[in-house]
C-alpha cells in the first residue's frame, strides 16, 4: 500500500512537470498593450491575422516560433524572446520597428519578409 502511495506521487509529479502550452492563432488579431507580458510555455504557431506588441510590452516564447501567414509588429520599445527558432514563411511579416529588440536564441527561416528598424540579435548570450 505504502508503494502504490509512492508511485501515485511520483506519476502525478511526472505529469505536472511534462506539461506545455501551444499557442495557435488562426485568423484573430492579438494585442500585447503596453507594459503587458505574454509567456507561452512552448511552441507558437501562427496561421494567419496580425499581432502588435506594444511599447515596453514582453513577449517571451519558450519553444519554436512559425509564422505562416498574417504579421508581427513589434512597435516602439517592444522586447520579444524566443527561446527557439523563427520560422517566417512565405506570407508572412515580421516588423521590429525601432528602438526595441527582438532575440531568437535558435536560427531564423525568413522565407517572407522580416523588417527591422531595431535590434535583432540570434544566438544564445
Amino acid at each position: 500500500r505504502l508503494l502504490l502511495t509512492i508511485l501515485t506521487i511520483l506519476s502525478i509529479g511526472a505529469v505536472a512537470s511534462a506539461t506545455a502550452q501551444t499557442l495557435t492563432v488562426n485568423g484573430a488579431d492579438v494585442h500585447v498593450r503596453e507594459g503587458a507580458l505574454l509567456t507561452i510555455n512552448g511552441d507558437v504557431e501562427h496561421k494567419d491575422g496580425e499581432m502588435r506588441v506594444y511599447d515596453a510590452a514582453r513577449v517571451a516564447i519558450s519553444g519554436n516560433a512559425r509564422l505562416v501567414r498574417g504579421s508581427w509588429h513589434l512597435l516602439d520599445d517592444a522586447f520579444m524572446i524566443i527561446r527557439g527558432d523563427l520560422i517566417i514563411e512565405l506570407d508572412a511579416v515580421c516588423w521590429r520597428y525601432r528602438p526595441g529588440s527582438l532575440d531568437v536564441e535558435g536560427g531564423i527561416t525568413n522565407r517572407g519578409e522580416l523588417t527591422n528598424e531595431g535590434e535583432i540579435s540570434i544566438g544564445r548570450p
